[in-house]
């Protein structure tokens, strides 16, 4: 939607939320084989320094990437059992 030649910003519905932040977490499933390293990052901001990482479609919150690669990490390892 444009105002005045400003277009405005809509919030995400908590459906696109979540599927952001899935789409995510599936992102970095497929890094971590290539780039067993992830598994030891502590901030998201270090998937940056990962070679194939890219979310810039995306656009998440920090919440959403520091939950997704907790949650990549756990469904990972739960692989490695």
């Amino acid at each position: 939607m444009k105002t005045d030649g400003i277009e405005e910003m809509r919030a995400a519905s908590p459906m696109e939320y979540h599927n952001t932040a899935e789409t995510l977490v599936d992102r970095i499933l497929k890094l971590i084989p290539k780039h067993p390293e992830i598994i030891q990052l502590d901030s998201p901001w270090d998937l940056f320094k990962v070679e194939g990482f890219d979310c810039s479609d995306l656009s998440p919150s920090l919440f959403q990437a520091r939950w997704a690669l907790q949650r990549a990490k756990q469904q990972y390892l739960a692989t490695q059992e």
